[in-house]
């Protein structure tokens, strides 16, 4: 471990850099592991980059495992794989218990939230300020006021940075961060833009998107199909698009291209034969005696 420039970094014997320098302090702990200490958090870590085990209680190192000591009181030890020994807490110590989630209760112990089976074994460590539930493998957590995910393992799978989520659909997610909302996959990737006011989940799978209080549709993989411009946007039974602008309707395809102009002051879509059924009003006249 090295300080640098009043950061600390990791360097190797020829003196490359193996951890670039950060403003926490760092222990090496073995040839593959070392511990970051930040000021609400202590981290777990791999040369590699993996995220092992982290906690926001106070953690002694030991010869070949952490002492975490609990914020309601008691000790866990953690070993160098990040699993924790003795998991099993007696049920009076539950402070909430909610629905099950894909085999999994979340429950409030000292007021942090973990997940335990139905054995009452805490799966998941009470250390999370808030949780959602197991959705295709992941649930959300809360962590110093910010959102990620987990797995059932307990791995940190997307890192807590987000004011808000949603829950995983076909492996996609909606997120809220300071520029606006967005989808991203399992891996944490981008998918779309990160400026929308919302985002719905629509039964179709695709994604009805609002910015500045305009309408526009995402496929369910996140890519643009119709840019948020509409006043209103309802997605038809025919593959077509309802939209409308300044009182006035029209149709238009998934991918946004003019099929009906937007000219109509009522317009309905017959599914049963096919048919659009538009009305225009008609203009008044002045006529003269």
């Amino acid at each position: 471990m090295v300080k640098f420039h009043d950061n600390y970094g990791v360097i190797d014997k020829m003196g490359d850099w193996v951890v670039l320098p950060q403003r926490d302090p760092i222990t090496i702990l073995t040839n593959d592991l070392y511990l970051i200490r930040a000021k609400n958090l202590t981290t777990l870590k791999s040369f590699e980059g993996e995220t092992i085990y982290f906690t926001s209680n106070r953690v002694e190192m030991k010869d070949d495992y952490l002492l975490e000591y609990l914020s309601g009181g008691g000790l866990w030890k953690i070993d160098l794989e990040g699993r924790i020994v003795n998991r099993e807490l007696p049920q009076q110590n539950f402070q909430e218990i909610r629905a099950s989630s894909e085999g999994l209760f979340a429950v409030r112990i000292n007021n942090r939230f973990g997940f335990v089976d139905n054995q009452n074994r805490l799966l998941v460590a009470n250390r999370y300020e808030n949780v959602g539930d197991f959705h295709e493998g992941l649930a959300a957590v809360k962590l110093l006021g910010k959102w990620g995910f987990i797995d059932k393992n307990e791995n940190l799978i997307i890192q807590p940075q987000y004011s808000k989520v949603g829950v995983f659909h076909n492996g996609v997610v909606t997120i809220k961060q300071k520029s606006g909302m967005g989808l991203i996959n399992k891996q944490g990737k981008k998918l779309s833009r990160f400026d929308y006011d919302d985002i719905y989940l629509q039964s179709n799978g695709k994604y009805l998107i609002k910015k500045d209080g305009k309408y526009g549709l995402l496929a369910s993989d996140g890519s643009l199909l119709i840019l948020a411009k509409y006043d209103y946007l309802e997605e038809l039974t025919n593959g077509f698009v309802k939209v409308s602008l300044f009182g006035k309707y029209g149709v238009v395809s998934e991918k946004g291209v003019d099929f009906i102009p937007i000219l109509y002051d009522e317009l309905t879509f017959d599914h049963r034969y096919g048919h659009y059924l538009a009305m225009k009003n008609s203009d008044w006249e002045n006529l003269s005696n």
